[in-house]
């Protein structure tokens, strides 16, 4: 599985170079009946951004595994939440999948990227 962000300039002036950093919790189950919550980040470099200019990042690449019941994919890994933070010049943008993404994260823990 794969996490993108498009990024698309739509102020009427360049944008400086800046950072991505992206945090995604993953609700891991190995062979128990109990699942982990794990958090995988990523930092990557933006570069500076004509007007209308528009780029694309993969922000990271998961795993999917897990175990199944029949046909019931309760036990399957799932993206839990994940959040999308762009900083240029200390000006910080934060996209997240949900409002509960803050409880998540406190509760995962990282893993081996």
């Amino acid at each position: 599985m794969a996490l993108k962000a498009a990024i698309k300039n739509i102020s009427s002036k360049e944008l400086p170079a800046g950072k991505v950093e992206s945090v995604l919790v993953m609700r891991r189950w190995s062979l128990s009946e109990t699942h982990t919550l794990n958090r995988y980040t990523k930092q990557l470099d933006l570069g500076a951004m004509k007007v209308a200019q528009e780029v694309e990042m993969l922000v990271g690449e998961y795993h999917i595994g897990g175990h199944m019941h029949g046909t019931s994919d309760t036990h399957v890994d799932q993206i839990a939440g994940w959040k999308i933070t762009f900083d240029q010049n200390g000006k910080k943008t934060e996209f997240l999948s949900s409002s509960s993404f803050d409880s998540l994260n406190k509760k995962a823990v990282d893993a081996q990227n």
